[in-house]
C-alpha cells in the first residue's frame, strides 16, 4: 500500500512541483517555530533614520547559544533606477545579519561594501546579506492612511501585501561570507536557509519601523500601524530564471527535502483512525484555504482560474467529507481526494493541511535534511553497474526523443552583460557555446548511448570510458551521485523542450522556503510573498505556528 500511495503522489512530477505549497517542513516556518519554542528574544531596534526614512537601524537577536545582529541601511534611489532585476546596481535597502554584536565602526565598513551587493568585501562574521526596494504604490498610500489616522485598507493588503520586496538574499559563504558548516557548529541556524528567512523575516520588521518613522515625521499626530495590520503585511519577493537552476544542481538535498514531505505524509496515512479533534481541526482547516485562494490577488489568467477552481474543489471536498458518518482513516481521506479529479494545487494544500495536523510526525523527518553534497568519482566502477543506476534513476528520460527539435528547443546560458540565466533558442539565438549544463536527460540519454556501444566494445569500468569521452565526466559523476540513493531522482524534466514552464521550477523551490500568494508575471518569473500573517517579533516567543498561518486571509 505504501508504494501505490507513493508512487500517486510522486515527488519529481514536475506538474504536481510546480503546483507545491508551503507546509509545516517548509523552512520559514520552521524558522518561526524554532525560534518560538527556543524563546529568541529581538532587541528593540537602534535607529537613525531622518524624516525620509533613510539611515541606519540595527536589531539584535539573542538565541540560546549565541547574539546575532541584523544591520539595515536605507537610502535615496532615484525612480530610474529603481528594477526589481538581479542586474540592479542600487536598492532602496541593503541588509546583512551578522554574527556577534556590531560596533559602529563594523556597521561603517559594513555599510561601504553592503551597498555593493555583490561587489562587496565580506568578512566570515556576514551570515547573509540582501536587498529590498519599496513597493511604492503600496508604501506611499499606507504612509498617507497613517498620516490621516487610517489603518491600510483590506483591498490594498490583499492586492498588494507587502512594503518591501525582495529581489535576491545571499549567503552559504558566498563573496566569503560565513559558510553553511560555520552555522550548523556556532548558531541557531543550523538547517537551509535558515539564515536566509530569518533575514527577511527581519525585512519585514524594519518596513514596519521604517513606515512609523516616516508618518510620525509627516504628522507628529499619525498613528502607527497595528498589530494586526502589521501581522497582514508580509515581505515581497521577486523571482526570475536565476533561481531554477537551483534545483537542477542541487538536485540531491531538493530531493531529500522533498522526500521528507512525503515519508511524514505516508506515515500520516498508515494511522488506523483520525481523532475527533484531528478531524474537526481539518475542516476548519479546509474553511481556511477555501478563503485564502478566493481572496488570494493576481494578474495571470491562469493562476486567477486554477485559484478560484482550488477554493471550489476545497469547498466541495470539504462537503463531501461532511456525508461520512464514521471518522475514516487518512488513506480514506486521500482517496475521495483521488475520486474528485481535483487539480494539483488543490491536491497540495490538502496535503499541507494534513501535515500541519501532525507536527511530531513532520519533526522526525526534519532532523537529516542538512544533507553533504560532497561527492568524488568512482573511476573503478563497472559501465554494467552504471547502466543499472541509468535504468533505475533515469527511466523517465525514455519519454523524451532528442532528434525531434521540439525536445531539444532551448538553451541556458548566463547572458554576458546582464550575469543572469536567460533561455536561448536553439534555431533563432546565438551563444549556445556558453550554455549551462543544465539538460539532464539530454546528456544522460547521450552518455547511455555511448556506454552501449563501449559495454560492446568491452570497455570495462568508468576510468576507461572517461579517456575515451573526457566530456562526460561531468554527467557520469553525477549518475553515480543520485546513484547512491535508491529513494531520491532528478526531477523527471527536460529543460531543454519547447513545452517547459520555468515558473514550476521556481514555485517549487518558493514552496519550499515557504512563499504564498504566488502571482506569476510571465512564463519566467514570479511575485510572491513570504511571512505574511505570522507573527510579530514581539509575540513570537511562545506562539504556535499552525493552520492561521499556513492560509492566512486578511480580515
Amino acid at each position: 500500500m505504501k508504494d501505490n500511495i507513493k508512487n500517486s503522489f510522486s515527488n519529481f512530477n514536475i506538474k504536481r512541483l510546480g503546483s507545491l505549497f508551503p507546509s509545516n517542513l517548509s523552512f520559514s516556518r520552521r524558522l518561526l517555530q524554532k525560534s518560538s519554542n527556543e524563546e529568541w528574544t529581538f532587541k528593540p531596534a537602534k535607529a537613525h533614520l531622518d524624516a525620509d526614512g533613510f539611515g541606519r537601524y540595527v536589531v539584535e537577536i539573542m538565541t540560546p547559544s549565541e547574539t546575532l545582529s541584523f544591520v539595515a541601511f536605507s537610502q535615496y534611489l532615484p525612480p530610474e533606477n529603481r528594477t526589481d532585476r538581479v542586474i540592479a546596481e542600487a536598492w532602496d535597502v541593503v541588509f546583512a545579519l551578522c554574527y556577534g554584536i556590531v560596533t559602529e565602526e563594523f556597521c561603517d565598513e559594513l555599510q561601504q561594501n553592503l551597498t555593493k551587493q555583490e561587489l562587496g568585501r565580506y568578512s566570515s562574521r556576514i551570515l547573509c546579506i540582501s536587498r529590498a526596494n519599496k513597493s511604492v504604490r503600496m508604501f506611499e498610500k499606507v504612509i498617507g492612511n497613517l498620516v490621516k489616522g487610517k489603518q491600510p485598507s483590506k483591498d490594498d493588503i490583499v492586492k498588494i501585501g507587502y512594503l518591501h520586496r525582495t529581489t535576491a538574499v545571499y549567503g552559504n559563504g558566498k563573496f566569503g561570507m560565513a559558510d553553511f558548516k560555520f552555522l550548523i557548529k556556532n548558531t541557531s541556524l543550523d538547517f537551509p536557509f535558515a539564515a536566509q528567512m530569518l533575514t527577511v523575516y527581519l525585512i519585514r520588521e524594519f518596513s514596519y519601523y521604517q513606515i512609523n518613522h516616516i508618518a510620525k515625521c509627516k504628522n507628529k499626530e499619525a498613528i502607527n500601524l497595528s498589530d494586526n495590520s502589521k501581522r497582514n503585511i508580509g515581505i515581497g519577493n521577486s523571482t526570475g530564471l536565476g533561481m531554477a537552476p537551483f534545483l537542477i544542481n542541487h538536485s540531491k538535498p531538493v530531493g531529500h527535502w522533498i522526500s521528507a514531505r512525503e515519508n511524514s505524509l505516508l506515515e500520516i496515512l498508515q494511522l488506523d483512525t483520525i481523532f475527533e479533534n484531528k478531524w474537526n481541526e481539518f475542516h476548519e482547516g479546509l474553511k481556511l484555504a477555501t478563503g485564502f485562494f478566493e481572496q488570494s490577488y493576481t494578474d495571470n489568467e491562469f493562476q486567477k482560474t486554477t485559484n478560484i477552481e482550488t477554493s471550489k474543489e476545497l469547498q466541495a471536498f470539504g462537503e463531501l467529507l461532511k456525508t461520512i458518518i464514521d471518522l475514516p482513516n487518512w488513506k480514506y481521506v486521500v482517496k475521495v481526494l483521488h475520486s474528485m479529479n481535483a487539480n494539483f494545487q488543490t491536491q497540495e494544500a490538502i496535503i499541507s493541511l494534513i501535515l500541519e495536523l501532525y507536527p511530531e510526525i513532520c519533526d522526525s523527518f526534519f532532523v537529516n535534511l542538512n544533507h553533504n553534497e560532497d561527492f568524488q568519482l568512482i573511476p573503478q566502477m563497472s559501465l554494467k553497474h552504471i547502466m543499472t543506476i541509468i535504468e533505475s534513476h533515469y527511466s523517465w528520460i525514455k519519454q523524451f526523443d532528442f532528434t525531434n527539435p521540439s525536445d531539444d528547443y532551448y538553451f541556458w546560458y548566463y547572458s554576458e552583460n546582464k550575469d543572469e540565466p536567460r533561455l536561448g533558442v536553439k534555431t533563432e539565438d546565438a551563444g549556445i557555446e556558453n550554455q549551462m549544463p543544465l539538460g539532464i536527460a539530454k546528456d544522460v540519454n547521450r552518455c547511455k548511448k555511448l556506454l552501449e556501444i563501449d559495454i560492446e566494445n568491452g570497455v570495462e569500468n568508468i576510468a576507461q570510458f572517461l579517456i575515451q569521452h573526457p566530456l562526460m565526466r561531468s554527467i557520469v559523476k553525477r549518475i553515480q551521485y543520485m546513484g547512491q540513493d535508491e529513494k531520491i531522482s532528478d526531477i523527471h524534466i527536460n529543460t531543454l523542450g519547447k513545452d517547459i514552464l520555468p515558473t514550476d521550477l521556481l514555485r517549487c523551490k518558493l514552496a519550499l522556503l515557504g512563499a504564498t500568494k504566488f502571482d506569476p508575471k510571465s512564463d519566467k518569473w514570479v511575485k510572491v510573498t513570504f511571512f505574511q500573517g505570522c507573527p510579530l517579533s514581539t509575540d513570537l516567543s511562545g506562539s504556535q505556528i499552525g493552520v492561521k498561518h499556513l492560509f492566512p486571509i486578511i480580515k
